[in-house]
């Protein structure tokens, strides 16, 4: 049984021709008997040959093939079309397009015309008889052909009786048994298409629409932890206090962080330029910035959940970790040192007004 989907109808003949070649190279992987695999093919062109179609109505347990004449009546086989088991695998093949509720949507959606749904129904129908395969038209969502499909089955491989006729008026319903069709009926289905012919290549008739691609087709991005996005931060501030420290000149010393045993985490600016002319002391705005970055690292640090590492007796605020009333403290440290920068460049910027007008 080769299944294909009608809501994806571009990939019918693909998806067909593709399990067909991987069933025939199993088959020859198979290593069977060259007898047993002749005495196969020929039943699958008998029951070609001796096919009778059920009269419309007959309930009677009656069988698709020819009842075996006597020996008074003379048996008549007809000859197999050019194009009927030319893929002559000796095995009986089943296909089912399922999904046929899809056609609906296809007509709103896609614009699918008539002459579109049988330029589907004749290729796929050339294809069944390559392959001397039956068609079914399926949906479970609407239970269409559901359990003639496990009907016909049952009659193909214990060969029960089978009183089904093909179905070819429903588009949704197909049904068409191995050995009923031929050239003639499917060229039945020419007569209604106008702007494409039935040679036309497959894939440039029932091309693949042009989707845009949704949100959801993008990759997911996934969020740093946070204890490694700390400490990078933490790498980062370090990094440019130790620029700063080599900056400085000799004679000034550079901007510290000192902890003391009551607060930790607290920091101090430490560098002051000498007393100018003026008799006012001026701020050094590179030390400024040193300590303001030392706050901020301390506050990172707070932020940094490390366990302690030490005795049952020492002090937490001797240890790595940071508690919650050390966090509150470096946070309101870090308050207080913004406010007094601002305080800072506000006094330089009044002390240069007063320079520059003197």
């Amino acid at each position: 049984m080769l299944v294909v989907d009608m809501s994806r109808p571009w990939t019918i003949m693909e998806s067909l021709n593709k399990w067909a070649r991987i069933l025939r190279d199993h088959i020859e992987l198979l290593e069977v008997d060259p007898e047993k695999t002749n005495e196969l093919e020929k039943q699958l062109i008998k029951h070609f040959q001796e096919y009778t179609e059920p009269e419309s109505g007959d309930n009677s347990p009656r069988r698709t093939s020819a009842v075996t004449p006597t020996a008074d009546e003379e048996k008549v086989i007809l000859p197999l079309g050019e194009t009927t088991l030319t893929h002559n695998l000796g095995v009986p093949i089943v296909v089912v397009v399922s999904k046929s509720d899809a056609i609906s949507s296809l007509e709103k959606e896609h614009e699918y015309r008539d002459e579109h749904l049988d330029f589907i129904q004749q290729y796929v129908r050339k294809f069944c008889l390559n392959y001397g395969a039956a068609l079914f038209y399926s949906s479970v969502k609407e239970n269409k052909n559901c359990d003639l499909i496990y009907k016909y089955m049952i009659h193909r491989l214990f060969d029960f009786p089978f009183n089904t006729p093909a179905l070819v008026v429903e588009k949704d319903s197909l049904f068409i048994p191995s050995g009923w069709d031929n050239l003639k009926k499917i060229s039945i289905l020419y007569e209604n298409m106008q702007v494409m012919r039935p040679e036309d290549p497959y894939e440039s008739v029932i091309s693949r629409p042009h989707v845009r691609r949704h949100v959801q087709d993008m990759k997911d991005i996934t969020a740093e932890d946070e204890q490694m996005f700390l400490l990078k931060q933490q790498a980062l501030l370090t990094k440019n206090i130790t620029a700063n420290r080599q900056q400085d000149s000799p004679q000034r010393p550079a901007a510290g962080i000192t902890r003391t045993p009551d607060r930790p985490g607290r920091a101090t600016v430490a560098s002051v330029s000498p007393i100018t002319s003026t008799g006012k002391a001026k701020i050094d705005s590179k030390a400024a910035a040193s300590g303001s970055e030392g706050v901020l690292a301390n506050f990172f640090n707070s932020l940094l959940s490390k366990k302690p590492a030490t005795s049952p007796g020492t002090p937490t605020g001797a240890t790595g970790s940071v508690g919650k009333p050390e966090r509150t403290t470096a946070r309101r440290d870090a308050a207080a040192e913004l406010d007094r920068l601002t305080q800072t460049r506000k006094s330089l910027g009044e002390q240069r007004a007063k320079q520059n007008s003197t």
